[in-house]
């Protein structure tokens, strides 16, 4: 149905021009589509350039983005991604794409620090770097912990040969004890 309703001028709030505005925006993508169809009924690809299409032209100080690459083919993408490296404001993504995540200044990471707490940690990088401090972390994390078994096992080693030698000196002290008492001088004979 293509008629419009009460609500539909009521949306339009004196923003007669809406059709050329929209259009305009469309262009962001070089979408063409015909204004009138449902919203439900584009492809994913296209329902993700229309909402980032809205967005993107307006004069915003901070864009933030969940996924924004998905559904998106590669001339959309690499598009896309020419928006991203020439946009000079705050940008707040959240991205599997790691061709995207790659074209950005610095990356955070949520991670969870013993059982209860949460922690945000910051890399001044892109996710090339990120994955590379992350792997130098764990290198480092697996030495230490490396390095502490060696410790414990050194610890383990000392007590085991301290035990040997106590048990050795047990023994040979009751021998002595028992040579001791058996000795002419232990009975007084002497």
């Amino acid at each position: 149905n293509n008629i419009a309703n009460v609500d539909d001028y009521e949306n339009l709030n004196d923003n007669w021009d809406c059709k050329d505005y929209i259009k305009e925006q469309l262009k962001f993508f070089d979408l063409e589509l015909d204004l009138l169809r449902s919203f439900n009924s584009l492809s994913g690809g296209e329902k993700v350039k229309v909402i980032l299409s809205s967005i993107i032209k307006k004069n915003t100080d901070c864009l933030i983005l969940d996924e924004p690459t998905n559904n998106m083919d590669y001339e959309s993408k690499t598009f896309f991604y020419n928006f991203i490296k020439n946009f000079d404001k705050t940008l707040v993504l959240v991205s599997h794409d790691r061709e995207l995540l790659n074209l950005v200044q610095k990356t955070y990471e949520l991670r969870k620090v013993g059982t209860k707490e949460t922690k945000l940690f910051v890399y001044g990088g892109n996710f090339d770097y990120f994955v590379q401090q992350k792997k130098l972390e764990e290198d480092s994390l697996q030495a230490q912990y490396n390095n502490s078994i060696k410790k414990i096992n050194n610890q383990k080693n000392v007590i085991e040969n301290t035990i040997k030698i106590i048990n050795k000196k047990e023994k040979q002290g009751q021998k002595s004890l028992i040579n001791t008492k058996n000795s002419p001088t232990a009975f007084g004979l002497k």
